[in-house]
């Protein structure tokens, strides 16, 4: 400014030195913009390998749980298949018990006891 030869160059010197601070702050924050911006892009790439890691965990778990649900509905439907037979068998059983004891019992005393 000591070495401009006029008021009209001490103004464009001035807005030279303005447009220059201007200018570097501008880089200087447009990087440290870029670094929180490449810091945030990691930490989120971190979360999302976390988030995959995790998916793939519970994917695998709800597989397990699925074939174990199955095998407990296969083993239910096996299960009320035997307990069918049994009532079925146990409703035979006691049919023939029913008729083997109207067979063992002695003759109703209803004839006449002058015939015998």
């Amino acid at each position: 400014m000591k070495n401009a030869t006029s008021v009209d160059d001490a103004k464009s010197r001035a807005a030279r030195v303005l447009d220059n601070l201007e200018k570097s702050i501008r880089v200087q924050t447009s990087v440290q913009v870029a670094q929180g911006f490449h810091k945030e892009n990691v930490m989120l790439k971190e979360q999302i390998e976390a988030l995959h890691r995790d998916n793939a965990i519970l994917k695998r778990a709800v597989t397990i749980q699925h074939q174990r649900q199955k095998e407990c509905d296969d083993k239910n439907q096996e299960l009320k298949q035997q307990l069918q037979t049994l009532e079925m068998t146990n409703y035979a059983l006691t049919l023939q018990l029913r008729q083997a004891l109207q067979i063992s019992k002695p003759i109703p005393a209803r004839f006449n006891p002058n015939v015998f």
